[in-house]
């Protein structure tokens, strides 16, 4: 899914008010910060801040990055079926996708190897559907290898209000594991 020099293209896309940014935040602090990559990290917002067009990419490299864009992600997290069918095409072949089971029930065809797990209901067990985004992000790091665990928890550790470290930390122990799990039997 990556080349020799360990560059990962991720896209991750919704609707506002899922959290998408601040996990793309996360995910860019921990690579950066934590393990020690070269990391850009873009967004775009719809019309709406909360229920228009959520997207946002993360470049995660050993060595530097010359162009803060993606062209075809390596790994898609698609939060909505709209956004799952309009993004999906652009994946590359041998890339995967990740897909809230619960909300996206159509996959439009592609090459690239589909992981679908209940990242809302996940959260929902894990304390809080908030903590979506934290599962999502677990999944991501913990299928594609971009991202230790260690390092996201140490993020969200260092980052997050108290008040919102413990289910937050438990979002990601329970999207990691059901990661490895999906991963294991795959």
């Amino acid at each position: 899914m990556t080349d020799k020099k360990g560059y990962y293209e991720v896209q991750m896309v919704g609707w506002g008010g899922q959290g998408l940014v601040s996990a793309a935040h996360m995910l860019a602090q921990a690579a950066g910060i934590y393990d020690s990559k070269h990391v850009t990290q873009t967004e775009l917002h719809g019309i709406s801040q909360r229920g228009g067009l959520s997207e946002t990419e993360v470049i995660i490299s050993n060595e530097e990055i010359d162009y803060p864009y993606i062209s075809r992600p390596d790994v898609l997290l698609a939060l909505t079926q709209k956004e799952c069918k309009n993004f999906a095409p652009k994946l590359k072949d041998d890339g995967m996708l990740i897909i809230d089971s619960m909300k996206v029930t159509e996959v439009p065809p592609t090459k690239a190897k589909v992981y679908r797990l209940p990242l809302t209901q996940i959260a929902r067990e894990a304390g809080s559907e908030l903590a979506t985004n934290m599962v999502s992000l677990a999944a991501i790091c913990a299928l594609s290898g971009a991202v230790s665990f260690e390092a996201l928890q140490k993020t969200i550790e260092e980052h997050m209000p108290p008040k919102m470290r413990t289910v937050n930390i438990a979002a990601l122990k329970a999207g990691w594991a059901a990661a490895e799990k999906l991963k294991s039997n795959n």
